[in-house]
């Protein structure tokens, strides 16, 4: 008798386990969120904004814009007194490459053959497919650095690294053309966006001439005349280096962004990667967006876009979510565990049930005594 009685005792304590056991979810699912580490707190939220905002400020700042325009203008060969920025020009320099002024069949008074600006625009469509042998007629005007040399994704002849390749050999010509396209990215017309070639057509006059143009630019011209009610041609279109060229203006500031909440995480000993990236979401929000509104204001209605910042932004919401989703997937995982805890426990009182029964069954045939009888009608009470 004194084993069913245990079993009975075992039964009763994981009952009243099982029970104890239940579920809330919605209660968990609260406290989660309300004891999350990974919930800015308003210290977090005001650092970020500020930091993203003073980076907008800086990012529109004229300033800081001729600071680094002359570097650009130093690296192309115009003399300067102020050291830091000869210095910087220095180091990027690239006067002579043919990624601006390439070689032309033209010669000149003495003999030699005459440089000259090119660029895609200018060549018929029918010279395009080798337009290196086709500059008899190099332009001095129109678009140059969006129609020339300065997309480094373009599959033509004009790819950056093919010309100063060419023009270098391999080494130098690589090294070079790092070089160029970083001191572009100084100047206030900036480099035009990466495949920004590919948006390039053929535009057939009515005289059946054929000219190349880039509808980043087309549109850039169309809301020059219809939104600003004012007529921008190609070659230093102020809407087109706003909107669709990279500066280094952009570049600096979001470093900016990026270096001050790294100290200021480490600061306050931040490590949750959840939280850190909600952070730099902040900050780099509030630096695209106020470069965009600041920039409209500051300059005639044009939206300056700052393209390190939006991708930076895109980067930090798509590693949130994908933080995010490891959490989730962390619970999930503890949610299975207690679900199977629960079952294994089920199953065991099960076990335990059909045992007792034995159990008693056998007692009861072996000692018909009161007790034995009182424990059993107990059992099967509760039982069923």
């Amino acid at each position: 008798m004194t084993g069913a009685v245990d079993h009975y005792r075992e039964i009763s304590y994981l009952n009243d386990k099982l029970l104890n056991a239940g579920i809330d979810y919605e209660n968990v699912v609260a406290n989660a969120i309300d004891s999350c580490p990974s919930n800015m707190d308003s210290a977090d939220f005001v650092y970020g904004l500020t930091v993203g905002i003073m980076s907008a400020i800086l990012d529109t700042n004229d300033k800081i814009a001729d600071f680094l325009d002359e570097i650009h203008q130093v690296a192309s060969g115009v003399d300067t007194d102020n050291p830091l920025i000869k210095a910087f020009g220095n180091l990027l320099h690239h006067s002579g490459d043919w990624m601006d002024k390439i070689p032309t069949n033209k010669v000149n008074k003495s003999g030699k053959k005459v440089k000259g600006y090119v660029n895609r625009a200018t060549q018929m469509a029918d010279e395009m497919e080798n337009t290196w042998d086709a500059i008899n007629k190099p332009s001095s005007s129109g678009p140059h650095r969006i129609f020339w040399g300065h997309d480094i994704f373009s599959c033509h002849e004009d790819n950056p690294f093919a010309i100063l390749i060419k023009q270098y050999g391999v080494g130098r010509g690589i090294l070079q053309a790092i070089r160029h396209l970083t001191a572009d990215t100084c100047s206030k017309q900036g480099l035009p966006l990466p495949f920004s070639s590919y948006f390039d057509y053929i535009d057939a006059g009515d005289d059946g001439s054929k000219q190349v143009r880039n509808r980043l630019l087309d549109f850039c011209q169309d809301y020059s005349s219809e939104v600003l009610g004012r007529k921008q041609g190609g070659f230093d279109n102020e809407i087109f280096n706003h909107m669709f060229s990279l500066r280094m203006q952009d570049i600096l500031t979001s470093g900016f962004v990026a270096a001050s909440i790294t100290v200021y995480s480490k600061g306050r000993k931040i490590d949750d990667r959840i939280r850190l990236s909600q952070i730099r979401v902040i900050g780099y929000m509030g630096t695209a967006y106020g470069s965009a509104i600041i920039g409209a204001a500051t300059h005639g209605g044009v939206v300056c876009i700052s393209w390190p910042a939006f991708s930076a932004l895109a980067k930090n919401v798509a590693q949130m979510i994908r933080f995010s989703q490891d959490e989730v997937e962390k619970a999930i995982l503890e949610t299975e565990r207690l679900i199977q805890e629960r079952e294994r426990l089920e199953t065991r009182e099960k076990a335990l049930r059909g045992e007792v029964t034995r159990d008693l069954l056998t007692s009861l045939a072996e000692d018909d005594s009161h007790s034995g009888r009182t424990l059993l009608l107990k059992y099967l009470e509760e039982e069923f």
